[in-house]
This record gives C-alpha cells, structure tokens and sequence, in this order.
C-alpha cells in the first residue's frame, strides 16, 4: 500500500450540472472517523469524540485527530476547486454514514451556518447529508453490507483490516497512536474506495449516476425495461386513490412467522425425522405464478343500511378481481387443531371497537377474541382465515377491486435475468470447486452469484416500497428527528406526485398481493403436513416432522407446481435444463441429501435452534450476530441445545444498542485529557437474554386443547 498525503487538492474535471442538480466534481472524497468514549450507560453521564480520521483524495490521502482538522482540510479542496465561490458540490462517501455525521453534524452547521437537504428513512437513519458544499452518501446503503463483506464479495486487493486493533480501549485525541492503529484507519478508507470504484466499473456509473441505495440499481434495470415497453399508459391505470391507498396499507403484511404453541419451549426429540423444506425464490415465484392487480381500482361496494352483501356475491368476484375487503368482526374462536393461528392481534388493534379483547393470544396472534374489530385484508386472507376462525358475526362494509391479470412482460423479463443468472452463477460456482479451479475463478463466480441473488431479492423491496413515503426531518439546532403527520391531504399531494413522475412505473400493489399469495402458500404447505405435524415457520421455509404420508403430499403439491409452472411460462433455461418457479424443496445437507434433524426447539418467533444427525448444532434469534469480530459463533456461545431456554444469556454475539448524545462544539477535559467534542454516538454492548413466550405453569398440552374444543363444538 502506497501512502502520500495530500498535496494537489485540486482537480480539473466537472460533472455538468442540470436543472434540479448544481455542477459535481468528478473526484470524491472516501472518508472514516474512529472514534471512542467514556459515557456511563448506568449515569447516562460523559462524552464521546472523535480520536483520528482520515480520507482517500485522487488517489492521496489526508488524515488527522480533531474535528476542526478534518473541516480544515475540506476547506482546502473547496478553495482549491472553487466549490463554494462556484456552487458546486463535492461528494463524501462514508461507510454508515449516519454514525459518523452524529459527530460531525455540529461543526458542518457551524462551519457553513446551517445544514441543507437531509434524506432519511427513520431518525438517525440517513442516505444523504448536506452542508454546504458538501454531499455526504451513505455507502452501507449503497451496498446493503458491512465494509468488510463487501470488500469481500467484489473481491478488492486491500479490504477491511477486521479486528486489527482493540475497539474497547480508549483513546484520546492527544493519544499516542502505533501502526496497527494507522494501518487500520488507512486501510478502511482504502477499501471504501475500491469497493465505489468497483462498483461503478462493474455498473458502468459515474459519481453522478451512482444510486443511493442497493435497491436504486434494479430500479433504475426496471425504469429501463418499463419505458422501452411503453408501459406508461398501462401504470396509470393502476393509480390508487387515497381511500384504496389506505385500504393497501392496512391489506399489506409482511412474513409469516410462527411456532407450535404445544410443544413451545420444548426439546422435540424428532429422531432423525425433522425436516425443514424451502420456497424456491418465494416472492419471484409468487410473482411470477399468481395474477396481480393490474387494472384500475374501483369501489365495488360500501355498506349503507339495508344493503348488505353475501359472501358468495364476493367469490363471484374472485376469479376476474383482486380486492382489499373491509369487514366489522364480532367474537372470534380459532378452529381446533390448529397449531398455526393466521389473525394477528396488531391487525386487530389498528381498527378494535372499545369493547374489543383477545382472550387468548398465542405469540402475537389471536385464538380467541372478544368484542368487535374492523380489518382490511385481500381476499387471499379472508378466505384463509374464514377457514380457521368461526366468527360469531361479520358484516363487509366495503370491497375495492382491481382487475388481476399476469405480470406486465416487462417485469417478467426483469425477474427472469436474475433468475438466470442465479442458478447460473451458482452451478458455475459448484462446477468450479469440483474441478480444483483457482480461487480468483471461484471468487468471480461468487461475486457474479451474490449480486444476481441480492437483485432478484430487491425485485420485491422494489414493488413494496411505499408511494407515500414518510419524510424525516432534523432540526439544526436541538438534533431533534421530527416527520409532519400524514394528513389526507398530504397523502393525496404525494400520490399525486408519484403518479406525476416520469420516474415512477412500480405498482405498489404488487407488493401486496406478493406477500399475500406467499402466506397462503406456506399455510397450503401447513395443511398437507399437517398441524400435529408442524413445529415452525419463518416466512418461506417450515420446520416438521416427516412422515411418509406428508412427504407424498408434498411431493404431489411439488409436481403440480411445476405443471402450472410449465402451463404459464414461469421457467427458464440454463444450461439446457428448465428451471421452474415455485418449489417447496428440501433443505439439504453437506451429503446434498434431505436434511435430517434430531431435535428442535423454539421460543418465539425467530428464536429457535436444532440440532442434526451429523451432531452440528443451528441457532437462530434475532438480535443475535451469527459470529463476533473475532469469529466466535453464536451456536459455540450457546454450547447446547439443552442451553436454548428462558433465562439463557448471549454475551459475546450480542448486539448493539445506540446512544445518542447531543452537545454544541466545545473543548473539554476528559481524565486529564482536552477533547473537542459536539456529542455523537455511542455504541453499547447489548447482552440477549432468551425469554418465553408462554407461562410454563399453566401450558396445555395437544390433547387438553382438543378436548376443550369438542366442548365448545360438539
């Protein structure tokens, strides 16, 4: 690694601007910040500053200690380039961004008088900042990974020194610092450009037409293909008022993702019998096999005394319609026998009446309910839960319809690239490591993989993101995050503008009815293993216990797919073989047989861990990293599966929680040491303690429930 520090801060090339955007530097700055603390989480008391920084300019770089140091030398390139005496900007590329600008902010603000335009998804979660001339990006959004992988996974010469220094100890800005130290800062800034540069090469972007986000490269691939299939006429049609805006909203859910309550909290001894089976590319398929809306949306009926509405009248509908249904529903009582409740109680509570109850509750989903509530599903959900719940009375009050139809071509042709290039890529991948290839050859081959996965992936985010989306705001002066209430007026005035814009092609429905059409697929894969059977579900995958009766069903279920598949057209051809869609497949393991799992055990949704028959033991639970900086695993932490329960604490692959501490730029005295300081944020180890959902003393068991329900049924 060559290092020279900078002393040409000038360059001669310039981005034209046009009419919304000022003129862009054609080089960028690639910046990092270490920073350190002495804040007491148990006081709530101390500081927090920056210790060293350094940046990558045309190829040099520049670093420092202090906070003024660093806008120093931005003002240096500014005079050198004339930003400011020009109105033009310069961009600031830093690897989450928004941890470094909670330190940095203040002196922006003071330095240039104020803050500009700030594009945030949540408080303290931002894409882009601006003060004067500067535009800081944020490259974890641009990348969806940390600096480290993705160094990794474009294969750079110099990636990220993971673990080089000790990120406990404390430094200060007058501390000694050695070269480990020096060649850690100099190497992440190293890495942040090559992995830019790359990227661009590899996308064929300029600093101008680099997206801000991971999901802005198959938007743009999309907008591509939508124009040049005329699409426009087509995506007008499909616009959504405000009142079929609210409807989508309260239709959409994400994932479902459930246990079995009777055997919770319980090590499930399946004797080599556990399996877990997989949806093939679940959104892609849904997409690509089931019709979506793609009509114009109209109110098919709304309720006014003595007209009702029966539900036959509604299945009529079902063929030719996609609908968001509005019901009122009474007291609710989920069938017996199941071991996979479909009424989410947060859905409930969007629209319960004042006298509404869930009496019992099963990890976030109702059995048995009280009282009325109003709730908005499509019709994919209704009919799933008319066939789980009795409802002592239900009244529909209001069905918006779309006509539903096969995706546009286009689209089709979007999601097939990246299929192809999917199983493509993965082949080749395997092809490779059984023929003793080199690793740069294996590397490419991942690389290649791993972008046409994450792509096929963000085809989903793509169709669910938001039309309304919410605007986060920070105040200059008190850092405080605020969002303006979305009025329906101001609904209306960004739907309005959505559909105004020439950027815009993407029906947010689709994303709706996706995730709709994925629920109702795992819970037709639930019947037919059958709910004794079931021990859990996250999304597109379930965990049970094989018999050779499910196992013929699911195979069955498997060979009509593929038939449907075939029928419509929802396959490729890679390397002369036909891939289809929509495929429940085993999950297998490192023999490539059907993965055999002995025992198993959950907690609560995405806490659940088991063990195979080779003796290996799998853990997941949210909030816990898969592995440390150091490469300890959260399955070594663990030790056991007999360790997984209520009360269990993971210290090591613990997470982080972020403490945000707000000052005004100032000097001060920290153990003897002058700090200049203007708040930041603090990163605190985060211990998890595994907790149960259900109160072991008082658990029924399988048979106790069945008996309770002949009571209530006969």
């Amino acid at each position: 690694m060559r290092i020279e520090r900078m002393t040409t801060p000038r360059v001669s090339c310039v981005l034209a601007g046009t009419k919304t955007r000022p003129p862009l530097l054609a080089e960028a700055i690639y910046l990092d910040t270490e920073t350190s603390n002495n804040y007491d989480p148990e006081t709530g008391e101390g500081h927090t500053w920056i210790y060293q920084w350094a940046f990558r300019w045309c190829r040099q770089y520049d670093w420092g200690r202090t906070p003024e140091q660093l806008l120093d030398a931005l003002q240096r390139i500014d005079d050198a380039n004339g930003l400011t005496a020009y109105g033009m900007k310069c961009l600031i590329f830093i690897h989450n961004a928004s941890y470094d600008l909670s330190y940095l902010m203040p002196y922006f603000r003071n330095k240039y008088g104020g803050i500009g335009k700030v594009l945030a998804t949540a408080p303290h979660k931002m894409i882009t900042f601006e003060a004067g001339p500067w535009e800081v990006h944020c490259t974890y959004r641009l990348s969806n990974r940390s600096l480290y992988k993705w160094g990794k996974d474009l294969g750079i010469r110099h990636g990220k020194k993971k673990g080089l220094i000790d990120y406990g100890k404390r430094r200060y800005q007058d501390s000694p610092l050695y070269k480990d130290d020096w060649v850690y800062q100099l190497y992440d800034v190293l890495a942040l450009e090559e992995c830019v540069l790359s990227e661009m090469v590899a996308e064929q972007d300029t600093l101008r037409s680099l997206p801000l986000t991971s999901t802005g490269y198959i938007r743009r691939h999309g907008r591509k293909l939508a124009k040049a299939a005329h699409d426009w006429a087509d995506f007008q049609k499909t616009r959504m008022s405000v009142d079929v805006y609210k409807s989508g909203r309260f239709a959409f859910a994400g994932g479902l993702t459930h246990g079995n309550r009777f055997v919770c909290g319980d090590i499930v001894d399946l004797e080599g019998e556990g399996r877990e089976r997989d949806f093939r590319s679940d959104y892609p398929s849904q997409a690509r096999c089931h019709d979506l809306p793609v009509g114009p949306w109209t109110l098919f009926y709304e309720y006014e005394p003595g007209l009702t509405i029966s539900w036959e009248r509604i299945r009529e509908w079902e063929s030719e319609y996609c609908m968001f249904i509005t019901v009122l529903i009474g007291p609710a009582m989920l069938h017996k026998g199941e071991t996979l409740p479909y009424l989410q109680i947060s859905k409930c509570l969007l629209g319960a009446e004042a006298d509404f109850k869930v009496t019992i509750e099963d990890n976030g989903r109702a059995i048995q309910t009280e009282g009325f509530a109003i709730l908005t599903f499509t019709e994919i959900d209704w009919e799933i839960l008319r066939d789980q719940y009795d409802f002592e009375y239900f009244r529909v009050l209001r069905v918006e319809a779309s006509r539903k139809g096969p995706l546009p071509d286009w689209l089709k042709e979007l999601i097939d690239f990246y299929y192809i290039g999917k199983t493509k890529f993965k082949n080749e991948k395997k092809r490779l490591k059984e023929s003793g290839a080199g690793a740069e050859a294996i590397r490419d081959a991942d690389i290649s993989l791993t972008k046409s996965k994450n792509r096929l992936n963000g085809i989903y985010g793509l169709c669910a993101t938001d039309m309304v989306r919410q605007d986060f705001e920070v105040d200059a002066n008190s850092w405080e995050w605020t969002h303006p209430m979305l009025t329906e007026e101001l609904i209306e005035e960004k739907l309005a503008k959505f559909y105004r814009s020439r950027s815009s092609y993407m029906r947010y429905a689709f994303g709706i009815y996706i995730t709709a059409y994925a629920r109702k697929d795992l819970m037709d894969m639930y019947r037919l293993i059958g709910p004794e059977n079931f021990l859990y579900c996250d999304t597109d995958s379930i965990y049970y216990r094989s018999t050779p009766e499910n196992e013929a069903r699911l195979d069955a279920a498997n060979e009509a797919k593929r038939k449907h598949a075939m029928e419509i057209g929802a396959y490729v051809e890679v390397d002369g073989k036909t891939i289809t869609y929509d495929a429940f497949d085993p999950e297998t393991g490192k023999d490539g047989k059907p993965l055999r799992i002995q025992r198993f055990i959950f907690l609560h949704a995405k806490a659940y861990a088991y063990e195979t028959d080779d003796g290996e033991l799998h853990c997941t639970v949210a909030g816990v990293a898969a592995r440390d900086s150091k490469g300890y695993t959260r399955e070594q932490e663990l030790g056991s599966l007999e360790n997984f329960k209520a009360g269990f604490t993971f210290t090591r692959c613990g997470s982080t929680a972020a403490v945000y501490l707000v000052e005004e730029p100032q000097i001060v005295t920290v153990e003897g040491h002058r700090i200049s300081t203007a708040g930041g944020c603090v990163l605190i180890p985060s211990v998890k303690t595994l907790h149960d959902e259900y109160d072991r003393d008082s658990d029924f068991t399988y048979a106790e429930e069945m008996s309770k329900w002949e009571a209530l049924y006969g």
